[in-house]
């Protein structure tokens, strides 16, 4: 048997059995999305947002926790356990920011805004395995308010590890321990589920990113459990020959495995959710998986509102004897199948086109009577649903507004604390309502882009209905002429 028929073979088998099928549709969506690339920009960026982010963490500790010295130990243990091995060097090199006041907050809100690259890069993979259209990502200031929350998520993920792995050091290899160590897998699934449900702008619920949340989660609680080992055989050879630098690429190699796996999770939530298996081992036996499949990267390139794609297959919607209606290239639907040079069938299809001539006048009228009396109808109805989305988008925008000016006020309550303290006591205790004010502000700020762009979004006049109310008028005056 030649090296095609086996592939043939191969093909019928694994459309027969979704076992084999779903992996090799995952497999082939991952290559065909570059998440190869995708992950090594969420490496790169994410190695140059962890230092950041980690100074972040210590400084707030040591400002909120000043009282407990070992919660704070315990909560850098627990976001350095994320990374075995080197996370011991990268203990001995983190430090905090040190200094009071407005110096202090600009350094903590600039940390965070540095952090947020490894986070905006995950955005970025997330909506290209999804196959979002470029005219439907987020605009900026959504994509940073996106970004902030999954960042609280980390947060709030990193406190959960600590108190976890204080549990399970306290009680060691016991129920309470085995119940721990089952708490933390569940914490990594739940980070996923946040991660792939906030991360991209896709319509998707919290059962659509389960199954990839369980890959995820339960996949990054084994390479923890085997990072020593991988990462150690990397670092083997590296630190006899580059010394400190062995540290940068077991932590650039760490953050690697990470980001595929959230990749490979994401893409099984893909495949799963648009159907797009079984995928074709022969490329010139295409399944309806493939073509979904490359429709959807087409459309991920639109860039426009008034952008159309539309994908068509020369061999898509031929009957079995070769006498349905194919397409072209452009979409212009032909008689080809079963007619020579794709010429149009000359059988004849319906009355000739002299029978109408036989209508009387009165019919004329009132059949152009009628058609206009529906299509005023649909007009009236299309004018109610875009004035109920331009309400419905004003009122949000409204809503997101007054929110702004409501944390605007906290943060100017905050801001004259924060100025009464130091002035009455100079200590550095007043940084604290400084901090939260630095945050309501910027809450206040991106609720306000937000607000103002929905608002801008979409106007609200009817322009769709006066279009085609227009184009209704022509074609009656049109009809009246003939």
């Amino acid at each position: 048997m030649d090296a095609r028929g086996f592939v043939r073979r191969a093909d019928r088998f694994q459309r027969r059995h979704p076992a084999v099928a779903f992996p090799y549709a995952v497999v082939k969506h991952f290559g065909e999305d570059s998440a190869g690339n995708l992950a090594a920009t969420m490496a790169y960026y994410g190695f140059f947002s962890l230092f950041p982010l980690l100074l972040v963490l210590v400084t707030g500790a040591a400002l909120v926790l000043r009282d407990d010295p070992q919660l704070q130990q315990r909560l850098l243990d627990s976001a350095l356990a994320q990374f075995p091995i080197v996370g011991e060097d990268i203990r001995e090199n983190v430090g905090r920011i040190e200094a009071s006041g407005l110096a202090l907050a600009i350094g903590i809100v600039t940390s965070i805004w540095a952090g947020l690259g490894g986070i905006r890069s995950a955005q970025y993979a997330m909506e290209t395995v999804w196959d979002v259209p470029y005219v439907r990502r987020p605009s900026t200031p959504k994509a940073i308010a996106r970004a902030f929350v999954m960042l609280a998520a980390f947060g709030v993920f990193i406190l959960g590890a600590a108190v976890l792995a204080s549990v399970a050091g306290g009680v060691g290899l016991t129920v309470l321990g085995v119940l721990a160590w089952v708490g933390s897998v569940l914490l990594n699934i739940a980070l996923f589920l946040v991660l792939y449900r906030v991360l991209t702008t896709a319509h998707v619920s919290w059962s659509d990113v389960l199954p990839g949340g369980l890959v995820a989660g339960i996949g990054w609680t084994a390479l923890l459990a085997l990072g020593g080992w991988i990462i150690g055989n990397r670092l083997e050879g590296a630190s006899n020959t580059y010394g400190f630098f062995a540290v940068v690429i077991g932590l650039l190699a760490w953050l690697h495995l990470g980001s595929q796996l959230t990749i490979v999770g994401a893409e099984v939530n893909v495949v799963r959710r648009n159907r797009l298996w079984p995928r074709a081992l022969d490329a010139d036996d295409m399944t309806e998986a493939d073509r979904r499949t490359l429709r959807r990267f087409a459309k991920q390139e639109t860039r426009r509102e008034d952008e159309i794609v539309s994908v068509h297959f020369e061999n898509e919607g031929r009957g079995a004897a070769g006498s349905a209606a194919g397409a072209t290239p452009d979409g212009d639907a032909t008689m080809r199948a079963g007619v020579p040079n794709g010429s149009r069938s000359t059988g004849p299809a319906g009355p000739p086109p002299w029978a109408e001539q036989k209508r009387s006048l009165g019919d004329i009228i009132r059949s152009v009577v009628d058609g206009a009396t529906a299509l005023m109808r649909k007009e009236i109805e299309l004018a109610k649903i875009e004035l109920a989305e331009a309400v419905a988008a004003r009122g949000k925008g409204i809503g997101m507004m007054a929110a702004a000016g409501v944390f605007g006020l906290f943060a100017l309550g905050f801001a004259a604390a924060a100025g009464s303290a130091a002035l009455e006591r100079v200590v550095p205790d007043w940084a604290a309502h400084l901090i939260v004010a630095a945050v309501f502000v910027l809450l206040a700020l991106v609720l306000f882009l937000v607000g103002r762009a929905a608002m801008r979004a979409t106007p609200v006049a009817p322009e769709k209905t006066q279009a085609t109310i227009r184009d209704d008028v022509r074609l009656v005056k049109e009809r009246i002429g003939r």
